[in-house]
């Protein structure tokens, strides 16, 4: 059973009312945090990744297991962006790499 709110929050960027969201529909939801419009390509990519009936769109359970994608990469880069400056220095990427058992000269980085 899905989220209600998740559900609220389909049909909210299922502008025309199919069913399904298209590229465009979830390049106008989304933000990129600069203020300019997200890029349709990376969208277009969000939906093939989801897209398991090849539709070219995705349903309410394929929008589902995207906004789960989606969250837990924000709650990951919130974890490592220590300064909450909105972005990754160099620092903190280091950090995150070693975080995942990487560790990488500071020249590397």
């Amino acid at each position: 059973i899905m989220d209600p709110k998740l559900v609220d929050m389909f049909r909210r960027v299922d502008k025309d009312n199919s069913g399904h969201i298209k590229a465009d529909e979830l390049q106008a939801a989304l933000s990129n945090g600069l203020g300019t419009p997200f890029d349709i390509t990376c969208a277009s990519l969000m939906i093939s990744l989801f897209d398991q009936d090849n539709s070219g769109t995705i349903s309410c359970n394929e929008f589902g297991q995207l906004f789960g994608y989606i969250t837990s990469w924000q709650n990951l880069f919130q974890q490592h962006d220590r300064d909450r400056s909105g972005s990754i220095d160099p620092q903190e990427f280091s950090a995150a790499l070693a975080h995942f058992g990487y560790t990488l000269s500071p020249q590397f980085v």
